[in-house]
């Protein structure tokens, strides 16, 4: 019985962050897909897995993959912060925000009139499913940190000082 009350209060959650997560996940797959990573499963079905009574855990979504070069596990990882672009754009778009000439200034007044309660929803959705999960993180360290990843920084970094030489 217990496990069924964590069960249903775990799939209320997960059907409020439900957008956030199909995007979440879809970033994923598609800078994987990109990135020419082979693809073994696409989910956005969330699991409770419970470690004992007291403990458990919420995959709310996922993407397996196996990368052409571990490095790419770095960008594939951290794909959900692209989420960011859309989310400046609606802002932009909306006129939330405007350059003053000195520094862009955001305005809250206009943020949070009744009418744009909808963009509001929308952009909290982005917000929440822009974040890295722990899964992201460790996987980005992972690739980051392998051998390629090294190379790739390496070769990123003598590329950059050149250009500024």
């Amino acid at each position: 019985m217990w496990k069924l009350k964590i069960i249903i209060k775990e799939l209320w959650k997960s059907f409020l962050f439900l957008p956030g997560t199909f995007i979440h996940e879809l970033t994923h797959l598609i800078v994987a897909l990109l990135l020419g990573a082979k693809i073994k499963s696409f989910t956005i079905i969330p699991r409770v897995k419970f470690i004992d009574r007291n403990h458990y855990t919420v995959v709310y979504g996922s993407v397996e993959f196996s990368p052409k070069i571990s490095a790419f596990n770095f960008l594939i990882g951290m794909a959900p912060l692209l989420m960011l672009i859309p989310i400046y754009l609606i802002l932009e778009h909306l006129h939330f925000f405007q350059y003053n000439g000195t520094y862009w200034e955001l305005y809250f007044d206009e943020l949070l009139a009744f009418s744009n309660w909808f963009y509001i929803s929308i952009l909290l959705e982005l917000l929440s499913g822009c974040l890295p999960s722990t899964q992201d993180i460790k996987m980005s360290f992972e690739g980051l940190f392998s051998f390629s990843g090294l190379v790739m920084f390496v070769i990123i970094g003598f590329i950059v000082l050149t250009m500024y030489r």
